[in-house]
């Protein structure tokens, strides 16, 4: 692309961005941008300068969404080391069936990646598919194992959406559950909680997940039903006018509340899923332990 005539651009008061990585230094350079969404071509594999460029604009860098093809641990190492300060990260593969690292290689790097991020709040990793991807009760038993995980290392994590696309939210200290409007979170929460497999929290919010599974969600003292992850652009609004987001329900009162309150780039080229969704013996198990720290029954 030829970029000659976007050198003389100048946005002094440009907050937000979208761009291509080709064109994005000439957009943001000296400007209080805070938002950025970037498209990267697939042979751009020169990432700190573009996030160097990003660590110096006026204003601190907040939200970032990435689309690539292909998984990069590089990008992401990238964005963890310029890049600390954001609240809302969003990774998103456009086009997974490249024959790039698996996806379960790059969470199982990623999450190396983690200590470095000391504000982030909403966290997304998705990938693009064609094929609709069926979040079975084992993937919700190994993305509830993992994103407690994660939240022990990201104490300001309140949302994480997974390649599963299980939105999960953070209701108390590290107590997780998945987005209700999924179609079978419910049914999930309903089987794990019976079984007595859901991790040991507070007792109040053990009885109140079991009251809204009784109750078939009338009694709803956590407010789960209001738990909706917010798009990039809320949460912009959110931070440029000086307000935070709150998913957390005091657990005491049923009232509502106003909603508005590493490995290397040459992977082999397998089935996506075959570490992610996979355990070491490449039998699909039912976790007998979710509780923090264990039960991660899926190679990564």
């Amino acid at each position: 692309m030829d970029t000659d005539a976007f050198h003389d651009i100048h946005l002094p008061l440009l907050d937000a961005c979208t761009a291509p990585s080709t064109l994005l230094p000439f957009l943001v350079a000296e400007t209080p941008v805070n938002n950025v969404t970037v498209f990267w071509e697939p042979d751009h594999h020169d990432y700190d300068d573009m996030m160097k460029v990003l660590a110096n604009s006026a204003a601190p860098i907040r939200v970032l969404n990435t689309l690539r093809p292909g998984w990069s641990i590089d990008l992401a190492r990238s964005v963890a080391k310029n890049l600390p300060s954001l609240t809302f990260l969003s990774i998103q593969n456009i086009m997974p069936i490249l024959p790039m690292i698996s996806t379960g290689q790059f969470m199982s790097s990623f999450e190396g990646l983690l200590p470095h991020f000391r504000n982030i709040e909403y966290l997304v990793i998705t990938r693009v598919t064609l094929l609709d991807f069926y979040a079975e009760f084992r993937v919700f038993d190994r993305d509830l194992s993992v994103v407690i995980r994660w939240g022990n290392i990201c104490p300001t994590l309140k949302v994480c959406v997974f390649p599963s696309g299980v939105v999960w939210h953070r209701i108390k200290n590290n107590a997780w559950i998945p987005e209700i409007s999924h179609p079978l979170s419910e049914e999930w929460l309903m089987r794990t909680i019976a079984k007595n497999k859901y991790p040991v929290v507070e007792g109040y919010i053990t009885e109140a997940l079991k009251t809204y599974i009784v109750t078939s969600g009338k009694d709803d003292k956590l407010g789960l039903r209001r738990l909706v992850m917010p798009d990039s652009s809320r949460v912009f609004e959110w931070i440029r006018g000086g307000r935070r987001t709150d998913n957390v329900s005091d657990g005491d009162s049923d009232e509502d509340e106003d909603e508005d309150e590493e490995v290397d780039e040459d992977g082999d080229d397998r089935d996506e899923d075959s570490d992610y969704l996979s355990d070491e013996t490449g039998e699909d198990q039912e976790s007998d332990d979710l509780s923090e720290g264990g039960g991660d029954m899926f190679v990564w």
